[in-house]
């Protein structure tokens, strides 16, 4: 009769664990490292080192003018299986630009720019500085275009702000769902590229799983997405 318990006990056990993890309750918690202001020959190309050797995915936002001349970098970002986003052609502040005018002169520029690299089109768009009007949030949206900001900003950009610093801001804002807005271009990312090894070791340990972003929205990468031009 013992026997017969045991082995009862065991079966409901299993189902019950089987149960959670079909549920998801017994998943990781997921969070996605976000790139802006690639693609640079130095600080990207650092990042993309340290990426690799941790065998981590992340989401690398292409400045246009930047891609245009280091397509080398562009087709080892995709390679290396990251999702590639659209940070527009010059990254300025385009709160007063139209919105025919920013998607067929900073963002369809810059897609044509990433497809003739990688054959891929971006339908990831985050504004630069992070402004944008709801109304070209909308206007965007509408031709295709998911605009994402991000939840962690740890201001690596400040030089005033030291690697230990920008590790403790990510680990200890870090939730299931976050996204991390990091630099690897367009400045001084030094600082960026010594704190990412202790941020992807200390999310680890907290159990965090690194997904591309598009992932971790619920959506994949169009190849066949046609290069959107805004029409009056």
């Amino acid at each position: 009769m013992n026997h017969c318990f045991r082995v009862k006990t065991l079966f409901l056990s299993i189902v019950l664990i089987m149960g959670l993890m079909e549920s998801g309750f017994c998943q990781k918690k997921k969070i996605a490292l976000t790139f802006d202001d690639s693609p640079d020959s130095l600080y990207t190309c650092r990042v993309l080192k340290i990426l690799k050797k941790q065998k981590v995915h992340a989401t690398f936002f292409m400045i246009g003018s930047f891609a245009e001349h280091n397509g080398k970098i562009v087709r080892k970002i995709h390679r290396q299986g990251h999702c590639i986003g659209n940070h527009s052609y010059h990254h300025l502040n385009f709160w007063n630009v139209s919105g025919n005018d920013l998607v067929n002169n900073e963002i369809g520029r810059t897609a044509s720019i990433i497809h003739q690299f990688t054959g891929v089109t971006p339908r990831l768009y985050r504004p630069p500085y992070g402004d944008i009007q709801d109304s070209l949030r909308t206007y965007l949206e509408l031709r295709g275009y998911k605009v994402v900001l991000w939840t962690i900003d740890p201001k690596d950009w400040d030089l005033h702000n030291t690697p230990e610093e920008i590790v403790r801001t990510v680990v200890d804002q870090a939730k299931d769902s976050s996204i991390v807005l990091l630099h690897c271009g367009n400045g001084d990312r030094s600082h960026t590229v010594t704190a990412l090894p202790e941020i992807i070791k200390g999310l680890r340990n907290m159990d965090f799983e690194f997904v591309r972003l598009d992932d971790l929205l619920g959506m994949t990468e169009n190849k066949e997405m046609d290069i959107v031009k805004a029409r009056n």
